[in-house]
């Protein structure tokens, strides 16, 4: 039903059964769960499939232009993007952590609590 629907609640509800067999048999069943990898497979590579259609070969759209009706290729700039940033190193969002910085900041903070703490101390009545 998974290779049909494409969807495990999809899939459990027609086959008549809760969706948490499919979970069960994951873990105990290895020839489901290799026939289960191989159909996520090709959900995620149809699903990749689609993703360059629509963000690089684009898809033909009827327009209204100057009275007439027209087809005119569109294209998913944000489906483009993500493409890149899964297939394009260059494109994947930068995480760079810059540990001088980093030390920097640390430093100011640790002074800033030894300030707060000193200020505590000093806030407070003194016991006779």
């Amino acid at each position: 039903m998974y290779g049909k629907l494409g969807e495990i609640c999809a899939a459990a509800k027609a086959a008549n059964i809760d969706r948490g067999c499919h979970y069960d048999w994951l873990e105990t069943d290895e020839e489901y769960r290799e026939r289960f990898l191989v159909l996520q497979g090709a959900r995620v590579q149809q699903a990749n499939d689609t993703a360059y259609r629509l963000g690089v070969v684009g898809v033909m759209v009827p327009k209204t232009m100057a009275g007439g009706r027209e087809l005119v290729r569109e294209f998913d700039s944000k489906i483009l993007i993500r493409w890149l940033e899964v297939h394009d190193e260059k494109w994947r969002p930068r995480t760079d952590v810059n540990i001088t910085n980093f030390a920097k900041l640390t430093k100011r903070l640790n002074a800033v609590r030894e300030r707060v703490a000193k200020a505590r101390e000093a806030s407070e009545p003194t016991e006779k």
